[in-house]
């Protein structure tokens, strides 16, 4: 019985791993973004018009490097999201934390980015903070 537990454990560490692996894989390039819906804090959706690159590079272990370089305008809010930084995965390969390295080499953490969709060519990427919700799809 102890036997089948252990290979039972054994089993379920190496397909988390190989869900974080096959995370990396698909994200590992150069992404076009082609969508970003962004929520305030009181609940109003915008959706501005926007256009950049969003970089993943495919690396052994962990933490991996990433660069975005995004514009987006709208009547609303007219800005930029311009920074390079490090990423690692959840065990899942569902939660993607950042690390943004700023300049001086200091860091800024932003963690809890969730994967909501991720396939060879599709990216779908949400994240919150000071209560608004940030969406953003992208392309290969």
């Amino acid at each position: 019985m102890n036997r089948i537990l252990l290979i039972s454990a054994f089993t379920l560490s190496l397909m988390s791993c190989d869900k974080v692996e096959q995370s990396k894989k698909k994200l590992d390039g150069i992404w076009t973004i082609v969508s970003y819906e962004y929520t305030d804090s009181q609940g109003f959706n915008y959706y501005p018009e926007v256009n950049g690159k969003l970089f993943f590079e495919n690396c052994e272990g962990n933490p991996c490097a990433y660069t975005i370089d995004i514009r987006f305008t709208h009547s609303v809010a007219t800005g930029e999201r311009v920074e390079q930084g490090t990423y690692t995965l959840d065990e899942k390969g569902e939660i993607m934390d950042l690390v943004q390295i700023l300049p001086g080499g200091q860091t800024i953490n932003k963690p809890n980015n969730k994967i909501l969709l991720l396939t060879r060519n599709d990216l779908k990427i949400q994240y919150s903070e000071s209560g608004a919700t940030h969406e953003y799809i992208f392309e290969k």
